[in-house]
């Protein structure tokens, strides 16, 4: 071989273990490495639940807990009630998080999770929203339409004390 050859499988081999150590120093500092081991986990969650015979909905059931439960009942409640193209008015997780103790999923999530589309508190097209999801203490849900604009203004006149919080 001659030494330009000898010289660019030098260059190769430095460029991909500065590459390596970069990515490494990467994922194990500081908040990634929290998102780096969250990464992992899935990883590992993937490949035991691949080999599960559990169904589908048994597995989504395992993997998002309580949460993906009330968005269950949610959507039931909805078609139980015959509810066309509703856009659902969530609170505010700080206030959730305070009345029931639980986080509610972000709309994109809350649809992932219903086929329901929603909005939160402080969304650019919270005027559309026709119905809001409410708790109370002891974890009673309730889901209400909205019958004015001015019923919906008093919603969020209440809920500006909470910032909304993923």
């Amino acid at each position: 071989m001659n030494a330009v050859k000898i010289n660019r499988l030098l260059s190769q081999a430095a460029l991909t273990f500065i590459s390596v150590a970069i990515l490494f120093i990467f994922s194990h500092a500081g908040k990634n490495k929290e998102w780096f081991q969250k990464i992992t986990s899935y990883w590992e969650d993937y490949k035991e639940q691949r080999a599960s015979t559990a169904s589908t909905e048994e597995i989504r059931e395992e993997r998002w807990g309580l949460t993906y439960q009330i968005c269950k009942s949610i959507r039931k409640n909805i078609a139980d009630r015959h509810i066309k193209n509703p856009l659902i008015l969530l609170e505010p997780n700080s206030y959730v998080e305070k009345t029931i103790g639980i986080k509610m999923p972000e709309p994109v999530v809350f649809y992932y999770f219903t086929g329901l589309r929603a909005v939160w508190t402080n969304a650019s097209n919270v005027n559309e929203a026709t119905h809001i999801l409410r708790f109370q203490k002891g974890g009673t849900m309730r889901i209400d339409s909205i019958a004015s604009p001015e019923q919906l203004q008093q919603f969020l006149n209440f809920y500006k004390p909470y910032p909304q919080a993923l």
